[in-house]
């Protein structure tokens, strides 16, 4: 019980950690995709070169509504924000399932984690047909398969802990 209890921990502190990590780079994104939306002469770190450039990723169409909203519902559509917002509100989710101790939170953010999974595929697969790579898009897919790792182990361990209840 007490190594499982000392994982557990482990887990959510992970989960913590990476959620923080994965908002920031979220916040620093939609900074870059506004800025350079303003100013094109803005230079971001992350634009290595016309091939390796998150500035081009953030001002893309796909930048803005994951690249579906505005053709679904429209350009002017509340929910054609940039894409970095709702990065931001899944990690913000991730760190409020995390903290709490519900079994359902555990459940959701199961689920929430791999929807975000499938949005990274989605994503990559973008990044290859713009023929970009983008560190902070990169980065963010690992962040999001971690977590979804961390949200695996923690429901694991919550279904052995209800097994060991039931008997």
């Amino acid at each position: 019980m007490a190594v499982s209890n000392i994982s557990g921990k482990f887990t959510k502190y992970l989960l913590f950690i990476l959620s923080l990590f994965g908002f920031i780079l979220s916040m620093y994104a939609f900074h870059v995709g506004t800025v350079k939306q303003k100013n094109d002469s803005y230079n971001p770190w992350c634009d290595f070169s016309r091939t390796m450039s998150c500035s081009q990723i953030f001002t893309s169409r796909y930048g803005k509504g994951f690249g579906l909203v505005d053709r679904i519902l429209s350009k002017d559509s509340i929910f054609n924000q940039p894409s970095s917002v709702f990065a931001m509100a899944f990690y913000m989710m991730q760190i409020f399932m995390t903290i709490t101790k519900s079994d359902d939170a555990i459940a959701m953010q199961s689920l929430v984690s791999l929807l975000a999974n499938f949005g990274s595929i989605y994503f990559f697969y973008v990044l290859y047909s713009l023929q970009n790579f983008c560190l902070i898009c990169i980065s963010l897919y690992i962040i999001n398969a971690l977590i979804l790792v961390c949200v695996l182990l923690r429901l694991i361990t919550l279904h052995k802990q209800t097994l060991k209840k039931t008997h």
